[in-house]
């Protein structure tokens, strides 16, 4: 398998942490055709998660790093989609909460890279029409395709 990368003008301020899309190479792995991010378990600092609130967070609210965290990095790999589905596709952020909530599939990754684990969350492009293109977002693009 080949692996390349590309530099693409104007995403800048929407990538946070890797992203990456492909094709069949993956198909075993993947769908045909995929969007995905990725997220770490990093916070800002100062930020309490949500699931921590009930903790001892005092302790935890000026870290930014809080290692092998799963659920803060697949909230982050959500978080991410759900933000390149509001960008790309033209879903408002409650629209892109339901179809990443049962559309993307989370993957847990680099668990070698102790404390930053990476969780994946891809998203089939398929659920959208042929005529869906990130240039020309509309809510109305969805595929219905019930199995």
């Amino acid at each position: 398998m080949t692996v390349s990368t590309e530099i693409r003008a104007g995403l800048g301020t929407q990538v946070r942490a890797p992203q990456f899309e492909g094709g069949d190479q993956l198909k075993a792995l993947a769908p045909e055709e995929f969007y995905a991010t990725t997220g770490i378990p990093i916070k800002t600092a100062g930020e309490i998660p949500p699931y921590h609130t009930y903790l001892n967070s005092e302790v935890l609210e000026p870290l930014s790093n809080l290692s092998e965290d799963l659920t803060l990095a697949a909230r982050n790999a959500l978080i991410d989609m759900v933000d390149y589905l509001v960008e790309n596709h033209g879903l408002t952020p409650e629209q892109a909460y339901v179809v990443a909530s049962v559309a993307a599939d989370l993957r847990i990754g680099q668990l070698v890279d102790v404390p930053n684990y990476l969780v994946s969350a891809i998203m089939p492009l398929t659920i959208f029409t042929e005529s869906e293109t990130t240039q020309n977002p509309s809510p109305n693009n969805l595929a219905v395709a019930v199995q």
